[in-house]
């Protein structure tokens, strides 16, 4: 692991008052921050301070995660899933075929080498013991045993001329902290447009169903128990951007805010706190399908009766990570620079980092 003390140079944001830097040896962060930049794993110590590149892959490291358990990453780079434990040692778990440099749009969407080759988005159980990853279905592979699981296989994709629809996983997005269900994206092979893929709740348990959420894909955030989702869509405005789902049937209540014709509320990143009620990112705008691009970070009744304000900021978010208490989330905004904001008094702190994605809490 190579350690290094960035020189931090503080990111002005125009009408965010408050920020601060992050001071050397002093914590802050409820724990380390691992994130990919520049195609490798970096893990950000919890002064905000001390950055860390955890890996040395020959390929891009597309994806990855932490176990909350042991603190081991798995990966996936060169088509490969490898595991790093704590102590240095690499694994590589699986190899699938070399596969071409992925085009932009729907080709790799509709490439049948790729469709059935790829491997993707590894994701740890709550309990560190399975992961969960896309490779021609749902997969999940039991540590340290290796024992491999389809969970739920791609349809058969349909003969070249011939037009049906088939059901492919694109990506593991997250395990329900219950460890009983995984939030997934989907899309019908042969796939017309990005915006058609949607997402998906596989339950593990009783009768092991695919429920069908969202007709794309959207920022979320399970309850403490893994009984409920929030779903908030940043891109439709109303009373459909923010809606709460659960079992047995994951339907759709309705909790976005509108006044038709005039105002419509938008909503990203939900995080459900220990009361049920939602801390969220909300916007606002004269119709339907464009917000005012600028956020505020508001609690919301898990009823959706009212909103009261956490922080008088306004924000761009392009991405966002909260801590799993809820105390505060990690955001990326619409210039890639990352800040932590506390979900009520408290600084904001300017992070040292820029252009990071796929960000994961770690040990």
């Amino acid at each position: 692991m190579r350690t290094a003390f960035l020189g931090v140079v503080l990111m002005a944001v125009s009408g965010l008052p408050g920020f601060t830097l992050p001071v050397p040896g002093a914590s802050f962060l409820p724990a380390p921050l691992f994130f990919i930049m520049d195609g490798q794993v970096y893990r950000l110590a919890r002064d905000g301070f001390a950055l860390s590149r955890v890996t040395d892959e020959p390929f891009p490291v597309e994806s990855f995660d932490v176990s909350p358990v042991t603190g081991h990453v798995v990966l996936v780079a060169g088509n490969s899933l490898i595991l790093l434990e704590r102590n240095g040692e690499r694994r590589v778990l699986l190899s699938g075929p070399e596969l071409p440099p992925a085009e932009t749009g729907v080709e790799p969407f509709n490439d049948r080498f790729r469709v059935a080759g790829r491997i993707a988005t590894p994701r740890w159980s709550p309990d560190g013991g399975s992961i969960a990853f896309v490779h021609d279905g749902l997969i999940a592979m039991e540590l340290p045993s290796g024992v491999v699981t389809t969970v739920h296989s791609n349809n058969q994709l349909p003969p070249p001329g011939e037009n049906w629809d088939a059901l492919v996983f694109r990506s593991v997005e997250e395990w329900s902290p219950d460890g009983e269900r995984i939030l997934v994206t989907t899309y019908n092979f042969p796939l017309t447009s990005l915006h058609h893929v949607s997402m998906g709740i596989k339950e593990l348990s009783g009768h092991r169903g695919l429920f069908h959420v969202a007709e794309s894909a959207v920022s979320f955030g399970w309850s403490g128990d893994g009984q409920e989702l929030y779903l908030g869509n940043p891109d439709f405005g109303g009373q459909s951007s923010l809606c709460r789902l659960g079992p047995p049937d994951w339907s759709c209540l309705l909790l976005g805010e509108e006044v038709p014709a005039r105002n419509y509320w938008f909503y990203s990143h939900p995080c459900v706190a220990h009361d049920g009620d939602v801390s969220v990112f909300v916007s606002m705008g004269q119709d339907p399908v464009s917000s005012q691009g600028w956020y505020t970070l508001y609690r919301v009744d898990h009823r959706g009766f009212g909103m009261t304000a956490l922080r008088e900021e306004r924000f761009t978010v392009s991405d966002a990570l909260w801590a799993p208490s809820g105390i505060g989330v990690l955001l990326v905004d619409d210039q890639q620079r990352l800040s932590w904001i506390p979900a009520g008094d408290g600084r904001i702190r300017n992070l040292p980092v820029s252009g990071a994605s796929m960000l994961r809490w770690g040990h």
